[in-house]
């Protein structure tokens, strides 16, 4: 049998592989209307069940946008809306997951002049019924949110930056629908943004916070959903984080932590040390006066490493920062135009045409659009079966992620199977594999954020690939 991985660590090493230092190159930016004004956040996710990712936007004019992708990677001209729930307007920032356990994805939207956030359950066909609102703390004003099932119930649970109240709020997802109270954990200083991992190796998600003070805060997981005791906090060596994102950027099998520095124009990567603690930062220009407000983790070349894209909203671009063989980024980012005047506050990384290279889509807040930018980097030849050929999006995944394998000679199926870092076996999944490849979808709203290898054999061929779950 032939086997591309022969690693003996968990993670470490498992990728086939790679062709390494290649660059890359994005087509000119195509944008579509987000059906609102103020664009400010992005996710994707395949809405309607067809393989192909679609878009979701949020918009201050207390909408969301929904753009269901053609299946070749375009768009219609506008969004369709949906109601956020808001009455204040400023609907700032949307996430993605599967709140009530039905199999369908579900949007989460943060309104922050109402102190509130928008619950629109997913009917599985790409549309959303009304939003439900649930406080988030009293004029909490909410800069930051994120979904993760933090007590293991199978549903996704709300985390939510409260920046003028100074808490994090925990809205627990109920068995019988909708949301608990919030619970409220007090921190010092500010809080900008926020999002979940498992810092620690016990498959639960804890809390990682940016801090207006510059920090990087973390709030670890009780293993019942509670957060006890006082954050830890770690210097990014800014003054504001205004976005946190989580990633494995150097394979070693252990969650780090990317923040974008609003003020200083970098982005830092804070190194996870498998035991609940972050090393020193480190800093990487995202491109001068970028004044970068979100950033995104993915692996743009397929070299098995991940990259650093950032939104720049003062320089009307994404900054690219290719992750090294030895380690670490450039010192500045490679700059690529989401289109003139259009103030990015927000960029995530996907394959929106399905030509199993990662494209970059963007939140232009000024124009009120979103940008895509196809990837259209010329990679390293490789054999049918390798990393390069195997799609995998989203990669953070958010209640569940898509597979696309070619087809491959001599095999006639294909067999998934998702392990944790101790092995063990938490997902599997079988298909039949034309010569023309096949597309899996694989659920992921019942595990635990963090780490996971994904195996897959066709034949004698077998190749694993990492799963960051959020």
């Amino acid at each position: 049998m032939k086997q591309l991985l022969l690693s003996a660590l968990p993670l470490a090493g498992l990728l086939a592989a790679p062709a390494l230092g290649q660059s890359v190159t994005f087509a000119t930016a195509v944008s579509y209307a987000s059906g609102g004004t103020g664009t400010s956040g992005v996710a994707v996710q395949d809405l309607n069940g067809d393989g192909k990712l679609d878009i979701i936007l949020s918009n201050t004019s207390s909408t969301v946008g929904v753009l269901l992708n053609t299946g070749t990677g375009s768009f219609p001209a506008t969004a369709t809306t949906y109601a956020s729930g808001a009455t204040a307007g400023n609907a700032s920032t949307v996430a993605l997951g599967d709140v009530n356990a039905d199999g369908k994805t579900d949007l989460v939207v943060l309104n922050t002049n109402d102190s509130t956030v928008g619950v629109l359950l997913g009917t599985g066909t790409g549309t959303f019924q009304a939003a439900t609102t649930y406080p988030a703390a009293s004029y909490s004003y909410p800069s930051g949110l994120a979904l993760a099932d933090v007590n293991s119930d199978g549903r996704a649970d709300i985390l939510v930056a409260n920046n003028s109240t100074n808490s994090v709020g925990v809205l627990l997802s109920r068995s019988a629908g909708g949301f608990s109270a919030a619970v409220q954990y007090t921190i010092s200083g500010g809080i900008q943004s926020i999002t979940a991992g498992d810092l620690n190796g016990d498959s639960k998600p804890d809390i990682i916070f940016g801090a207006s003070g510059g920090s990087v805060g973390v709030l670890l997981n009780s293993g019942t959903g509670t957060f006890p005791g006082s954050p830890t906090s770690y210097p990014t060596g800014g003054s504001s984080v205004q976005r946190v994102k989580v990633g494995d950027v150097n394979n070693d099998g252990k969650l780090d932590v990317a923040t974008a520095n609003t003020f200083e124009n970098t982005v830092s990567i804070l190194l996870g040390t498998g035991t609940g603690t972050l090393g020193t930062a480190a800093s990487y220009s995202a491109g001068s006066n970028s004044g970068l407000t979100s950033v995104a983790l993915g692996d743009l070349n397929k070299d098995g490493r991940l990259d650093v894209v950032s939104a720049n909203y003062s320089i009307n671009s994404a900054g690219v920062l290719l992750g090294q063989s030895a380690g670490g980024f450039p010192a500045t980012a490679t700059l690529f135009s989401t289109g003139n005047n259009s103030a990015p506050n927000d960029v995530v990384i996907a394959d929106i045409n399905g030509d199993s290279k990662p494209d970059l889509i963007t939140a232009n807040s000024t124009t009120a659009r979103v940008a895509v930018l196809m990837n259209t980097s010329v990679l390293a030849t490789k054999s049918a079966f390798t990393a390069a050929s195997v799609a995998l999006y989203p990669n953070p995944a958010h209640g569940s992620f898509l597979v696309q394998v070619p087809g491959v000679a001599g095999a006639t199926t294909v067999l998934a199977e998702l392990r944790t870092a101790l092995g063990q076996r938490v997902l599997q999944q079988a298909a039949a594999l034309p010569l023309a490849g096949t597309t899996l979808t694989l659920p992921t709203a019942d595990l635990a954020a963090g780490v996971y290898l994904l195996q897959l054999q066709a034949g004698d061929n077998i190749l694993t690939q990492r799963v960051v779950v959020e």
